[in-house]
């Protein structure tokens, strides 16, 4: 694991193209072979990552509650986005919060979509 990676989680979007799925669960928390997806993005950038951060937005008290009411294999934070800003807009959120001298990545609809960049 990198010791000066921060890494952004992007779960705020509506799941418009999983619907009726989504109706009455955000995406991140769909389940692929009963793991949450946002628990396979996390356990996908803990390998890269020394510290998470989520953006919500859509049903964002189930996600609050998922996500504080379990360990995680990295420090995790989240923010509520009360309008979505976009993917520029949670690395926006973020980026003040981050550790000096940290790097960023974020990862969006799947850990394999993830795009390395640096502030």
């Amino acid at each position: 694991m990198t010791a000066r990676v921060a890494a952004v989680v992007l779960a705020a979007g509506l799941g418009h193209r999983l619907r009726p799925f989504t109706d009455a669960v955000p995406k991140p928390l769909l389940p692929v072979v009963d793991i949450p997806l946002v628990s396979r993005a996390l356990s996908h950038v803990a390998k890269v990552a020394s510290q998470a951060y989520v953006n919500l937005h859509y049903r964002s008290a189930d996600m609050v509650s998922f996500l504080s009411g379990r360990p995680h294999p990295l420090p995790v934070q989240w923010r509520t986005e009360t309008r979505l800003t976009g993917p520029a807009g949670a690395l926006r959120v973020f980026a003040a919060e981050r550790p000096a001298g940290t790097a960023s990545c974020g990862c969006g609809g799947s850990p394999s979509a993830s795009t390395p960049g640096t502030k």
